[in-house]
């Protein structure tokens, strides 16, 4: 378990975070099983946008300006009218004056069974959930911070939005040394993922007065939005390794991968990889140069894919527009 809380630079800003983990491991003969959960949250007074930088609005504010004016919307101060003083903000104004908060609540489990029916073989299943849900709220109330920074009319904007990524994997590894200087590894696999994410945001102004900060209460310039995507990724895997003395060393992967961004008639991608290595440290030659422990000449070539091309872009769509 975690716990921090930190003020900002400037006042009325800082953030807090919180959390825990908890996780176990049962071994009962060939079987061996666990889990793992977690959850952490985030959570910030971020500083209010006045414009120009706090650094900026603090060594510009004339020192004549009153911190504090009860007789302003608000309570608080700014530049004299009629003093020719800049139109740098008082950032204490702002930043007390204006809800600009944000938070993200993380959840994350996992859990796994794996069995060894012989030595050297290992089969394993895993499954996860990953969950991220935030939330962010900017209320800008009605205010005069002196002659040069006013707002008449209040503003809120809100939003939500979750993400959760789900992942299905079971592989079978094998591993075998023959007579001491053959080293073979083996992997096969088959993993399915999926990633969904959607958000709601909405804004109005013109409330009835600061304290009705819901929105709920706006009275004008409402406007609503939402996204919402999902994609997945079902790929099947294997790769060969294999060494000899630690000296001579050699492998080989191969992917099948099939992603729903792409359209159906390219949606299957074969991805091959091949290495090969020599570690020259471990040549007879090289044990008079005990000062190097590790000289290694290795080559390689294979082939990548890309799904990183947005959502739907091989889907066709309506666009209606409505003129008044």
């Amino acid at each position: 378990a975690f716990y921090s809380k930190t003020d900002g630079v400037t006042i009325a800003t800082g953030d807090e975070k919180f959390g825990f983990r908890l996780n176990s491991d049962v071994t009962r003969g060939k079987f061996k099983m666990g889990e793992s959960v977690s959850y952490s949250r985030w959570s910030a007074d971020l500083e209010s946008n006045s414009g120009f930088s706090s650094i900026y609005q603090v060594t510009n504010m004339e020192p004549l300006a009153f911190l504090y004016d009860e007789n302003n919307d608000g309570g608080y101060g700014g530049a004299i009218s009629g003093m020719g003083m800049s139109d740098a903000g008082n950032q204490v104004a702002f930043n007390k004056l204006i809800d600009n908060t944000s938070s993200t609540d993380y959840i994350a489990a996992s859990g796994y069974l794996q069995y060894e029916p012989i030595k050297g073989l290992i089969v394993k299943f895993n499954a996860s959930r990953n969950m991220y849900f935030s939330k962010s709220r900017l209320f800008t109330p009605t205010y005069e911070i002196g002659a040069a920074k006013r707002n008449t009319m209040a503003s809120l904007s809100e939003s939500r939005s979750q993400t959760t990524n789900d992942l299905l994997e079971l592989t079978a590894n094998y591993d075998k040394t023959i007579a001491e200087i053959h080293n073979l590894s083996l992997l096969l696999g088959l993993s399915q993922e999926e990633n969904k994410y959607e958000d709601l945001s909405a804004s109005g102004s013109d409330f009835e007065n600061n304290s009705m900060s819901l929105m709920g209460h706006a009275k004008s310039n409402y406007s609503v939005g939402g996204t919402k995507t999902r994609s997945a990724l079902r790929s099947l895997f294997g790769r060969v390794n294999y060494n000899y003395k630690d000296r001579y060393l050699a492998e080989f992967n191969l992917r099948r991968d099939e992603s729903s961004r792409i359209p159906k008639k390219n949606r299957t991608g074969y991805f091959p990889s091949v290495s090969v290595g020599w570690n020259i440290a471990q040549e007879a030659f090289m044990e008079k140069y005990s000062f190097i422990s590790q000289l290694k000449l290795r080559g390689s070539w294979g082939e990548l894919g890309n799904q990183e091309i947005g959502y739907y872009p091989f889907a066709q769509y309506i666009l209606s527009l409505i003129h008044i």
